[in-house]
């Protein structure tokens, strides 16, 4: 006999119907996911990437609606990132009334009962209505939403919550279906949370990468402006330092007259006067030169013209001049020389601008005590040394020290005139030459720490 002949039970044909309409969904399902996958892997904008998520789904689920809002608690809003429409919709609503859902917010979500279930749910159940009116009634009148609902047959609404890490809602998935929900299985219910979760974290991917790109673009925009107004103020500081020089010059050449008795014999209390005046002239001259340089260091047009003389004759001559000072203070002024003489390329002028500023920086703030240079052949390297026992650096003003224009504030109370622009020059002409500066506050010897600052030049010799 035929087995073809034996009837199927019912039962088995209903469960077989419902087994192979769940693996039609299942295949549908995973290639679904498929499609998400790649799109999320291929797309970092936020806008495409919702373009083309809800354009997937639109198609893929058969729905009216697909939208993909981003929320934002702190302003309590819902904005659309992008929604898609099926053309009976877009026949129904027309072009306008499209670009106005497209486009419009949905304030006070916490307020709105439709969207306010999803949020205060602690799981990823879908909040969902039949009555239009309940997510676009504060766009459009109800004539509107209901011939929408009948000609365009949307039927019902889906709003999924889009979360990622600790149960962080970043937005919502909008489903516009053409029947009521009560119509899907409870399979087809489970297989639409695989996809909820890829598009969750393929959007929190884009909009993280956005942000990134948003603040790489702001850092550039910035960091543009800052250098025009940089330029601009190098440009203004150069200017302005070459127009003062010439009266300041005037100014020097005139007093100098009046000192030397040129217009006349002076008396004691005017001679004082004028020996103050000159030397305020000469600070300012100094200044205006330090302006200049940090001017020229910062346009790229700072040069070092380097000759092979004995550098040890340019610290001498630096610790010479300082000792005027010294002497006026009651400061001794120490001098090591534990090489005599050494013929190192660099440029005298420069380098002995350096050696002074710091000699006259350690005598000018020590109150007591002593400054003691040094200078030393080490591997191929000079070792110049300037410590002094004076008021120290304070800790944290020590990595800003070589800054311009800065000062610490220990400095300001004995010397409240300071341009804070020595050490820049300093650092910045020691490397002109190859070398480097290091500052050590306070000044450790034999194992002591001892009040004060030491700075050790460290400049290459060559062959």
């Amino acid at each position: 006999m035929d087995d073809s002949s034996f009837p199927i039970p019912e039962n088995i044909t209903r469960e077989l119907y419902k087994r192979s309409a769940e693996l039609v969904i299942t295949n549908k399902i995973f290639s679904l996911l498929n499609k998400l996958y790649e799109i999320s892997i291929l797309t970092l904008s936020p806008i495409l990437l919702a373009e083309k998520i809800t354009q997937t789904l639109l198609s893929e689920l058969d729905a009216e609606a697909v939208g993909i809002f981003l929320f934002d608690a702190a302003s309590d809003e819902a904005t659309p990132l992008y929604i898609s429409f099926s053309k009976r919709v877009e026949q129904s609503l027309g072009i306008q009334q499209i670009k106005i859902l497209i486009e419009k917010k949905i304030p006070s979500v916490s307020q709105n009962d439709f969207f306010s279930r999803v949020l205060q749910s602690d799981k990823d159940n879908p909040s969902y209505t039949e009555v239009l009116d309940d997510i676009w009634g504060h766009i459009f009148h109800s004539e509107v939403l209901v011939a929408l609902k009948e000609q365009a047959h949307l039927r019902s609404i889906l709003l999924y919550p889009l979360r990622v890490g600790e149960n962080k809602t970043i937005g919502f998935l909008l489903l516009g279906l053409n029947h009521a929900f009560t119509v899907l299985s409870d399979f087809e219910k489970k297989s639409i949370h695989n996809f909820i979760n890829v598009v969750a974290t393929a959007l929190d991917k884009a909009l993280l990468y956005y942000q990134v790109k948003k603040a790489h673009e702001d850092l550039e925009v910035a960091y543009e402006g800052l250098k025009k107004l940089d330029n601009a103020k190098t440009e203004f500081l150069s200017m302005a330092s070459h127009q003062l020089r010439t009266p300041i010059s005037i100014i020097r050449g005139n007093v100098s007259m009046l000192e030397e008795g040129d217009y006349g014999i002076l008396t004691e209390r005017e001679m004082k006067v004028i020996h103050k005046t000159l030397g305020n002239v000469e600070r300012l001259a100094e200044i205006i030169d330090d302006i200049l340089s940090v001017s020229h260091i910062e346009s790229g047009k700072f040069s070092i013209n380097k000759e092979n003389l004995d550098i040890v004759q340019t610290l001498s001559s630096a610790v010479d001049q300082g000792k005027q000072e010294a002497e006026r203070k009651g400061i001794s002024v120490v001098f090591e020389k534990k090489i005599t003489s050494i013929s190192v390329p660099h440029d005298t002028k420069k380098l002995f601008q350096v050696f002074f500023n710091l000699i006259d920086n350690a005598i000018k703030y020590t109150k007591e005590g002593s400054v003691k240079v040094s200078i030393d052949n080490q591997e191929n390297e000079l070792l110049i040394s300037i410590s002094d026992t004076g008021i120290g650096i304070p800790e944290d003003f020590k990595k800003m020290i070589f800054g311009k224009f800065v000062r610490a504030d220990n400095a300001k109370k004995i010397r409240p005139d300071g341009s804070g622009i020595g050490l820049f020059l300093v650092k910045s002409i020691i490397e002109g030459h190859g070398g480097s500066i290091e500052v050590q506050s306070p000044v450790v010897e034999n194992g002591e720490e001892i009040q004060g600052t030491k700075f050790t030049v460290k400049l290459p010799i060559l062959n």
